[in-house]
C-alpha cells in the first residue's frame, strides 16, 4: 500500500497515513497546506486556516515526521495534533502549537471520532448553507430511465455533470442504500436513528467507491442543504457521511458485502450519530433500537458550502 493523504473539509480533518517506511513533513505555503512526503507534495492541498485536526499514522517502520511548520501564524484553527507510532522507532520534530503521542491506532477506529469529537462541536460544526430547493429533469431520453425529482440547486450543479449511465448508476446507488439499510433493520430508526445512519453511510460508500471520494462528499453535502432541514439532523447526516467514506478509503479491497458489514459494526461500535429520545444527538451505542427520537432543532447559519469536485468521468 501507498502512504495516503485526505482532507475533510466539513470536519477540518487532515489525515496522513504512512506506509513503507515513508517520512512526512507538513506546512503551509502562500497560506494552502504542503504535505510533502519524502520530499514530494501528496494530496489535497487546503486553506491551513481550515484545518482543525492533523492525524498523523506512522507504520511498522522508522518514520520522520516533522510537524516543526505547522504554525500558529498559518494554521489559525489551532489544529489539534496526534500522531501514531504503530511499533516504529519514529523521529516527531514538534509543533509550536505541540501534539499528542499515541502508541498504537490498531483500536483507535472506533474511539477516534468518539473521544476526540464533541457532539456539541460536531452540531456546530457539521453544517453547511443553504439552497433552494429546484427540479432535475434530464429530459428526453434520459428521463426514460431517471424520473425528474426535487433536488437543491447545489445538487442540481453536480447532476448537471453526470452521464445517462452515471445517472443511473447513481439511482441505483440510493436504492441499494435503502435496501440494505431495510434488510439489516427492519425500519428501527429509519429517519433520524440506526437504519437512517446506516443508509447515509453505506450510500457514501458506494458513492466514493464509484465516483470518488470528492465527488461523495460534494454530493452528500449538497443534499445536505435543503431550506429548514433541522441543525441535528444536517449534523447527524454529515457526519455519518463521512464515517462511510472513512470505511471506503480505509478498504479498498473490501467487497460489498464486507464494507456493509463494517458500516454496521461502525453503528454497533458508536462511530455514528443518531437522535436519542430526548431528540439531542447521541452515540450510536448510547441508544437501543427503536428507541430514537426526532430532529428538532432550527436550522443554524454558516459559511460552509459544498466542496469543489473535480468532473466525474465513466
Amino acid at each position: 500500500m501507498l502512504t495516503s493523504v485526505t482532507f475533510e473539509a466539513m470536519s477540518g480533518y487532515l489525515d496522513v497515513t504512512l506506509e513503507n517506511g515513508d517520512d512526512v513533513s507538513i506546512q503551509a505555503s502562500g497560506g494552502q497546506v504542503q504535505v510533502l512526503v519524502n520530499g514530494t507534495q501528496a494530496g489535497p492541498a487546503p486553506n491551513a486556516s481550515e484545518v482543525w485536526s492533523i492525524n498523523v499514522h506512522g507504520d511498522e517502520g522508522d518514520n520522520a515526521i516533522d510537524l516543526s511548520g505547522v504554525t500558529s501564524a498559518d494554521f489559525t484553527g489551532s489544529p489539534v495534533i496526534d500522531v501514531w507510532e504503530n511499533g516504529g522507532d519514529d523521529t516527531v520534530t514538534d509543533s509550536e502549537l505541540g501534539h499528542n503521542l499515541n502508541d498504537d491506532d490498531s483500536d483507535s477506529d472506533s474511539d477516534s471520532d468518539s473521544d476526540s469529537d464533541s457532539l456539541v462541536d460536531i452540531l456546530a460544526n457539521y453544517q453547511v448553507d443553504e439552497s433552494p430547493q429546484t427540479t432535475f429533469d434530464p429530459g428526453f431520453p434520459y428521463n426514460l430511465i431517471v424520473d425528474p425529482v426535487s433536488v437543491t440547486e447545489a445538487e442540481l450543479a453536480l447532476l448537471e455533470e453526470l452521464s445517462a449511465l452515471e445517472l443511473y448508476e447513481l439511482s441505483d446507488i440510493k436504492d441499494d442504500a435503502y435496501e440494505e439499510s431495510q434488510e439489516r433493520f427492519n425500519g428501527q430508526g429509519g429517519e433520524d436513528g440506526h437504519q437512517d445512519a446506516f443508509r447515509h453511510a453505506y450510500a457514501s460508500v458506494l458513492l466514493a467507491l464509484r465516483f470518488g471520494e470528492e465527488f461523495a462528499e460534494s454530493f452528500t453535502t449538497a443534499h445536505e442543504t435543503g431550506v429548514n432541514n433541522p441543525a441535528d439532523r444536517e449534523a447527524m447526516d454529515l457526519y455519518n457521511n463521512e464515517v462511510g467514506r472513512r470505511i471506503a478509503r480505509e478498504n479498498p479491497s473490501a467487497t460489498l458485502a464486507e464494507l456493509a458489514d463494517l458500516v454496521f459494526e461502525a453503528i454497533e461500535n458508536g462511530e455514528m450519530i443518531v437522535i436519542d429520545e430526548n431528540n439531542e444527538l447521541a452515540w450510536s451505542d448510547d441508544v437501543e433500537l427503536g428507541e430514537t427520537g426526532e430532529a428538532d432543532d432550527e436550522p443554524v447559519q454558516t459559511d460552509n458550502q459544498v466542496p469543489d469536485v473535480p468532473t466525474t468521468s465513466t
